[in-house]
């Protein structure tokens, strides 16, 4: 069931570019699964969906991140919006290990 919310939940957020629905799926799989695998990723993609229109919720979810998985490639894309592009020159085959934590987590 968390994997149907977060495969859901990241369609609409990726592949039709719909944020307010993405929010609400991973909202309720936060709230039905608090404890769950996925939550790097959920905070970072809350981030992004809260960034242009509640900067509030945006700030906590960037916050969660940075202090949780500080680390991670989400809180170094946070804090370098760049790094992806520097990541690309770097390897070509890093972009494709993005979108696969997007979509095989």
């Amino acid at each position: 069931m968390i994997n149907a919310y977060f495969e859901i939940a990241g369609f609409y957020q990726q592949v039709l570019e719909d944020q307010a629905e993405a929010v609400k799926v991973y909202e309720t799989l936060l709230a039905r699964y608090p404890q769950n695998n996925h939550l790097e990723v959920i905070y970072y993609s809350l981030y992004l969906g809260y960034k242009n229109v509640d900067q509030t919720k945006a700030d906590h979810f960037k916050n969660l991140v940075l202090t949780k998985y500080p680390n991670s490639v989400y809180a170094k894309t946070i804090l370098d919006p760049n790094f992806s592009s520097k990541q690309n020159a770097l390897d070509p085959g890093s972009q494709q290990n993005l979108q696969c934590c997007f979509y095989n987590l």
